[in-house]
């Protein structure tokens, strides 16, 4: 390859670098905030992926669809943090300067009068609580699907399973948050 066309080359992939890190920063932000339930930890998570992703983007014209691959490193990575950290520590890093306040919330943020959001707050932090205790295969199936919307293919090539054993761990995800929320203690 002559030398302008490795300078092209260069060229187009760090473009592509800028765009996937552009449009789905805050994505796979809360993805990993809300698979280690820590903010720090979710925070290094997110840069070790874009470090991967950068390293490995030579590897990019072989892969079809950029998000259940980013999404893909995203867990895997998660997977090993949670495994290096035992027992996993779930506690919402707040805000310097504010008691409450965590990325999430600036990221999803909504204007609530302040009893609404005690509530509000109160009740998400009880099915956190639940889905946070629901073990790791469980736990990524039912994060891709219902608050990153992936389809069941893309859960299937993200986390590199059968589509068969994404829906019955989708199945059986709900079904142990049911029995929870039947025996817990009601939502606010």
């Amino acid at each position: 390859m002559s030398e302008q066309g490795e300078y092209n080359k260069i060229n187009s992939d760090l473009a592509l670098y800028e765009e996937v890190l552009t449009t789905y920063d805050n994505d796979l932000f809360r993805h990993c905030y809300r698979v280690l339930g820590c903010f720090y930890d979710a925070e290094e998570v997110t840069q070790e992926t874009f470090l991967k992703v950068y390293q490995n983007l030579y590897k990019f014209n072989e892969i079809k669809q950029v998000k259940p691959w980013l999404f893909r490193i995203a867990t895997n990575l998660c997977i090993d943090k949670m495994r290096k950290k035992k027992p996993l520590a779930i506690l919402d890093q707040a805000i310097k300067g504010s008691e409450y306040a965590t990325r999430l919330d600036q990221v999803e943020g909504q204007a609530l009068n302040p009893e609404e959001s005690v509530i509000t707050n109160e009740r998400d932090e009880q099915i956190w609580d639940y889905i946070k205790a629901l073990p790791p295969k469980y736990r990524s199936v039912i994060l891709l699907r219902y608050f990153q919307e992936f389809s069941i293919n893309e859960i299937s090539i993200t986390l590199n399973i059968p589509v068969g054993t994404v829906k019955t761990r989708i199945y059986r995800g709900k079904e142990v948050l049911k029995k929870k929320f039947v025996n817990g203690k009601t939502l606010v």
